[in-house]
């Protein structure tokens, strides 16, 4: 069983992670974004992550989602499609879902195991994206 301080660090991995490929459904190609995580507490321990940086077209884009695990569709602030919103829901210690909606319609999801050690996360993304373009991703990420 792992320690809560090891889930914290796994769900912040994965929630950087995840908020990065949220806003664009697509492997990480592009460069020079700034992704700032903040944990804002309260009764559900909601979390807060903020996006600068380049949206596919290169123009400046600045995204901000408020969410906890509850399943619940929270509005993605700034997202280049108007009515974005993301519903974020644990499976088990190491694993969650994100359902990405424009509209009330699931667009995309993404399934991210984070593992035991906290240092790689995997996440599966299957679905269309906002333009109608199916979206299949699976992206592996580090953090030393």
């Amino acid at each position: 069983m792992s320690s809560a301080n090891d889930i914290g660090r796994a769900e912040a991995l994965a929630a950087e992670a995840l908020a990065w490929m949220a806003q664009r459904h697509v492997p990480p190609t592009a460069k020079n974004y700034e992704l700032i995580l903040s944990y804002l507490g309260g009764e559900n321990a909601d979390l807060k992550t903020t996006i600068d940086g380049p949206d596919l077209q290169g123009k400046p884009m600045h995204t901000e989602t408020v969410w906890t695990f509850d399943g619940k569709d929270h509005p993605v602030k700034g997202a280049a499609a108007p009515n974005t919103t993301a519903a974020y829901k644990r499976v088990n210690d190491h694993t969650f879902e994100v359902t990405t909606k424009i509209d009330g319609k699931p667009t995309v999801t993404t399934r991210v195991v984070v593992s035991a050690d906290a240092k790689t996360l995997t996440a599966t993304q299957t679905g269309k994206s906002a333009d109608g373009s199916a979206v299949n991703n699976v992206i592996v990420a580090g953090k030393q």
